[in-house]
């Protein structure tokens, strides 16, 4: 494997794209933070205005405890910018991560943007959280799909180790390879490669970990008292979350079965078609 990664860019500013691009920046990768322009600017506003978004992102991993980047100065070494004005900075890339909202014709319709300036051999991946990674590039070309895969990070990204690796049907083993290798050796992350299944291992796990805290009843199926977690932060923010995060990983595995079925079932033939 001779790939090198040596400059990536972040497509999407919010908690984890602010907080991934921090993260490179700590370990020496250059990088470029892009997001969208804000709405109903006009076409000759300043740069600093239609920066707004990616500024507000960064400017908030700078103050996040706990802290995102080694030092104060090692912020300064992000570049930003915005989709319209500078998703061209894309060919300067080695490795393209999209961290945009977990919509997926938001993320089909960037990468199609993307696709036009990306350089040949270039890594893109998607830090989706579950959503179908084959999906999200489905209908890109075959030399894209082959360079595609997902790379989850967990928040914070600095300081939680875990990483899944996600192929796609077409991904490359040296794309996989190269992602794995960078990731544990430069990120100092601890690598999984997960199957392209409905919330990836570590989701499916937490779901199916909360869950069984629950009785059918509804209320919790241990002692509280004697585990010990109602005396933690985590523990008691867990209690709150268990409902509503199960919901959510349920309707997304519902919803992705569902878009799967109405898209290999075959076409019913109408009476009067030729």
């Amino acid at each position: 494997m001779n790939r090198r990664i040596e400059k990536a860019v972040v497509l999407g500013a919010g908690t984890m794209g602010s907080r991934i691009a921090a993260h490179f920046v700590n370990a020496g990768l250059p990088c470029i933070l892009l997001d969208m322009v804000p709405p109903n600017l006009p076409a000759d506003a300043p740069s600093a205005e239609r920066n707004k978004i990616v500024r507000a992102g960064l400017d908030a991993a700078k103050k996040s405890k706990p802290a995102a980047f080694f030092t104060a100065a090692v912020a300064e070494k992000i570049a930003i910018g915005n989709f319209d004005d500078d998703l061209a900075r894309c060919a300067q890339a080695d490795w393209i991560i999209e961290v945009v909202a977990e919509n997926l014709e938001i993320k089909r319709k960037l990468l199609a943007r993307v696709a036009q300036f990306r350089k040949p051999g270039a890594i893109v991946t998607t830090n989706t959280s579950g959503l179908p990674v084959r999906l999200i590039a489905e209908g890109m070309s075959e030399e894209f799909q082959q360079h595609w895969a997902g790379t989850h990070f967990f928040n914070p990204p600095r300081y939680l180790k875990l990483v899944e690796v996600i192929p796609g049907p077409k991904t490359s083993k040296d794309v996989v390879e190269t992602l794995s290798e960078f990731c544990d050796r430069r990120l100092g992350k601890g690598v999984v490669v997960a199957k392209d299944t409905p919330n990836f291992i570590a989701n499916r796990i937490g779901t199916f970990s909360h869950a069984q805290r629950f009785a059918p009843d509804g209320h919790a199926g241990h002692d509280r008292r004697r585990s010990g977690r109602v005396h933690r932060a985590s523990g008691r923010l867990a209690e709150v979350s268990d409902v509503s995060h199960r919901r959510h990983c349920r309707s997304r595995c519902a919803r992705t079965r569902c878009e799967e079925h109405l898209r290999n079932r075959p076409q019913r033939r109408i009476a009067g078609d030729v």
